[in-house]
């Protein structure tokens, strides 16, 4: 059986397990496990600690590797904007009102 490996330095192997062209697998060196990973967008999206959650985000082209922050989105970002924008309309209906 044949299986691809890609060395991702610091972090272990990826791992094309069924040869699609298409990394299935990171065999982690600090863990000695082996956890699944994703492709998205032309990266790999690693969960080094196995809790379920993105931790990392590869790119074999440029061969970078940065955490990934998607799971750390401002909660309520929404509900700022919107108070933000009915204060600026506040005041400029204050402002209209005193002219």
């Amino acid at each position: 059986m044949y299986i691809d490996t890609l060395q991702v330095s610091g972090f272990g192997y990826l791992l094309d397990n069924d040869g699609n062209g298409i990394y299935d697998a990171l065999r982690s060196v600090g863990t000695n496990q082996t956890t699944t990973v994703q492709k998205k967008d032309g990266s790999y999206l690693f969960d080094i600690d196995g809790d379920g959650r993105w931790d990392y985000i590869y790119n074999i082209t440029s061969g970078l590797t940065s955490s990934y922050k998607e799971q750390e989105k401002t909660p309520g970002f929404e509900i700022i904007f919107v108070l933000c924008s009915i204060a600026v309309a506040i005041l400029l209906w204050k402002k209209k009102q005193s002219v």
